[in-house]
């Protein structure tokens, strides 16, 4: 082989190396029908929370509409960012469901490899040492735990390629690559490079933006402020002051710009926040009560010295897949080892201090540093889960791993012949010890299931989609009470997940996100960040909510509902409930039993739009919730409105019938249009969710729409005949993509100027 051909293959070999130890464990995604259902305790983040939005958003994209509203979860809500960051769009909005999981999953995994690779060797590592780095973060206990939450891995994915940029961008001389001499001078970059670097960097940290997932981003934007502040001191004594404070003002403007690019997805989930129980921020208490314990530090070192949640014999505190860390033993001690022999280095002192930080953080209220964040830092008070600084700790001990493996390798080389000719082999066993004992322990957590078996509609859905095409009365949506005790039954019975079958029976409750995959429509949802009034009404993961939970116990072998929440169910169109328990009650009727979960249809459903001629003022959601499953309360004459005037509810007549007709002209995702004829004032209600982006009109005439029976939407019509059109105006979505239009077009703009610059300046020398 000659010079060159040896040159390619030392170039090459460690690239196949990373590229098949990173996609090793999931092999079966290659086959593009594999479906991810790993279970959380009381939902599986990704079987029930992430993919069927996504996989709903991708549907109505290729079916050529844009996914602004739709009605599928706890009364409709937008989906128009559900999946615009560029993984997700590519992946699913052109392919469907499943073979857009598979191809998302091994490009999240690439990226983390290969880019944790080349910045490895940005900071002087060996081919052997970036391979290490590479393949330990890959395959890390955060990012096998954190893969089943798509919008934290779309997010994660990027943070070696934006440290990467960042790197070229700042560093006041470039450090020698391992191969070259010992005395090989530093490069300095000129001027114009360093700032394409970081135009990178911003297009780079826009994509991170777009995943649609803030506390990520939170957490690697500070990890960059850390980044450029301890490079920025580098440039500050070597090139002085001037040439400092040009770099890292244009490192500010570069996040600003990808700040901008990102606002499209940022705006819209603001605007959700300032309605949900997260609104004005959280207690301390609230936010650290789910931090790391200390006593899964010993993960680093021994994997599931604790126990192991896949097979349900975790008996450490805290939340397994939160807390676990390990990423090989010989990583953690390579960067001990590291750490250590090389700590006057900027590059691992820095590294080091993140690491360190990025710990404490972790631990929560066992340190004080994360409460001074907590309290300190602006935004801080919007997240919970201080474990997620964890991915700054895996990535920080995977590249002081890679560059301890560099130095001893360095250190063999300096040996006697006979071992300096083996220095490189030597590496390259660590880096196959290391994946090897990687493969042994972390692909557990992440179990797969062939998609065919598991996206065949089960029996109830096959029952209710029956139902749905024989539309006698209009569109429906169904109800599972408890689905958090069923889950977590289910959990349990499936040891975690080392049998799956318990996780196969439970597809029949039907309960969110599944539905969507279906076609069918559930009254509540599964959402990371809900508004306060679905919570009020259904409850969730968080809290009970001050309805449906309050309205129902377990009693025996059976569920008892309180006599009121029939007549709630009817208010917010659900004509079936599913239960695994019988329910005894006058108002439900037992319709389907074919499956271990029954099946009951609701009394004299409301449809989704309808009229009634009295009103309820409500102080209060408690109040409202309690006007609600009150015995006097009526769906077919009543409904509870909140912020209406006094006038519209103190002189109400309660009448025996609606006080007229209404009949539906159109019933889209974005707009709603009714006609209605009645002989005196009456209100039209609709059990989808109240948003502040619903605008209503009366004969063209703007109207107020007021919040109907804590979630829905109601408008005051007067008597006679007249046309009433809803419509969705989402202005966050528009501001914010105007604000990425903005920020998109400042940025190819400034790429613009810098390779003419480039250009000109190129063409000057030349002459």
């Amino acid at each position: 082989m000659n010079l060159r051909g040896r040159e390619w293959l030392g170039v090459a070999w460690p690239r196949i190396a990373v590229t098949l130890a990173v996609v090793a464990p999931y092999w079966r995604l290659f086959g593009l029908r594999s479906l991810l259902v790993t279970q959380d305790l009381l939902y599986s983040d990704i079987r029930d929370g992430e993919l069927p939005p996504r996989a709903l958003f991708g549907r109505l994209l290729r079916s050529g509409h844009w996914p602004s509203w739709h009605t599928g979860l706890c009364g409709g809500g937008s989906y128009a960012t559900a999946a615009i960051d560029p993984l997700s769009l590519p992946t699913f909005g052109l392919l469907p469901a499943v073979p857009a999981l598979d191809v998302f999953i091994v490009a999240v995994l690439l990226l983390i490899g290969h880019s944790t690779y080349s910045l490895a060797r940005a900071l002087s590592a060996s081919r052997a040492g970036a391979a290490l780095a590479a393949i330990a973060f890959a395959h890390s206990g955060f990012v096998v735990c954190q893969l089943k939450h798509l919008s934290i891995m779309a997010t994660i994915a990027w943070v070696p390629l934006a440290l990467l940029s960042l790197e070229r961008a700042l560093a006041s001389r470039a450090e020698p690559r391992f191969e070259d001499p010992p005395d090989a001078p530093a490069v300095d970059r000129a001027t114009p490079v360093r700032l394409r670097w970081l135009l990178a960097f911003a297009a780079i940290f826009g994509a991170q933006v777009l995943s649609g997932f803030p506390q990520s981003v939170y957490i690697v934007a500070l990890a960059y402020g850390a980044w450029a502040a301890f490079r920025g001191v580098g440039l500050w004594r070597q090139d002085g002051v001037r040439r400092a404070a040009i770099l890292l003002g244009a490192a500010a403007l570069a996040v600003a710009i990808g700040a901008g690019i990102g606002a499209v997805a940022l705006a819209p989930l603001s605007a959700v926040a300032d309605t949900s129980d997260r609104a004005g921020g959280v207690t301390f208490e609230w936010a650290s009560r789910l931090h790391y314990d200390v006593r899964n530090a010993i993960d680093l070192f021994v994997p599931y010295a604790n126990g192991d949640i896949s097979n349900l014999t975790y008996d450490g505190p805290g939340i397994f897949w939160e807390d676990y860390a390990y990423l090989g033993l010989a990583t953690v001690l390579l960067a001990l080892a590291g750490a250590a022999r090389l700590r006057r280095r900027a590059h691992v002192a820095m590294l080091a201090g993140i690491v360190v930080v990025a710990y404490s953080m972790v631990l929560g209220p066992a340190t004080p540093l994360f409460k001074i964040a907590f309290y300190a830092l602006p935004g801080m008070s919007n997240f919970r889960f201080p474990t997620r600084f964890l991915v700054l700790v895996e990535l920080g001990l995977a590249l002081l791993g890679g560059l301890g493996l560099s130095d001893f390798e360095r250190w063999l080389e300096r040996r006697p012949a006979s071992w300096a000719a083996r220095a490189g082999w030597i590496a390259a066993g660590v880096v196959v010890v290391t994946f090897l004992d990687l493969m042994r322990a972390q692909p557990r957590q992440n179990a797969f299931v062939d998609a065919r078996a598991w996206m065949e509609p089960p029996g109830t859905a096959a029952f209710l989609m029956q139902q749905q095409r024989l539309q006698q009365q209009g569109p429906f949506r169904i109800w599972t009470p408890y689905h958090r005790e069923i889950h977590y039954q289910a959990f349990e019975t499936a040891r975690g997940w080392a049998d799956l079958t318990p996780y196969f029976q439970m597809r029949d409750v039907i309960q969110p996100n599944s539905n969507l995959y279906w076609g069918l429509e559930t009254a509540d949802c599964y959402s990371g960040l809900a508004t306060s009034s679905q919570t009020d009404v259904w409850g969730d993961h968080n809290r009970s909510g001050l309805l449906a939970y309050r309205a129902m116990r377990r009693a025996g072998a059976g569920l008892e509902l309180a006599p009121g929440l029939p007549r709630v169910l009817r208010a917010f169109n659900v004509r079936y409930v599913l239960s695994p328990w019988p329910i005894d009650v006058p108002d439900l009727q037992l319709v389907d039993a074919s499956t271990p979960v029954r099946v009951y249809e609701v009394s004299a459903v409301e449809p989704r739009i309808y009229l009634v001629g009295h009103a309820f003022s409500a102080r209060s959601n408690q109040d409202a919730a309690d006007r609600l499953l009150h015995k006097r309360f009526d769906p077919a004459r009543d409904v509870i409105l909140e912020g209406a005037p006094e006038s519209l509810t103190s002189n109400a007549v309660r009448a025996q019938a609606p006080p007229g007709t209404l009949v539906v002209k159109k019933y889209g995702g974005d707009e709603v249009d009714v006609e209605t004829s009645t002989t005196a004032q009456a209100f039209v209600v609709t059990s989808d969710a109240w948003s502040p982006a619903w605008r209503a009109s009366v004969d063209g005439v703007e109207t107020p729409i007021y919040r109907a029976n804590i979630l829905g939407r109601a408008v005051v019509v007067p008597p006679g005949e007249h046309k009433l059109v809803f419509r969705y105006v989402d202005l966050p979505v528009r501001r914010g993509a105007l604000a990425t239009a903005g920020a998109a077009g400042l940025w190819a703009l400034l790429l613009a100027a810098s390779l003419v610059h480039g250009r000109l300046r190129a063409g000057g020398v030349a002459s």
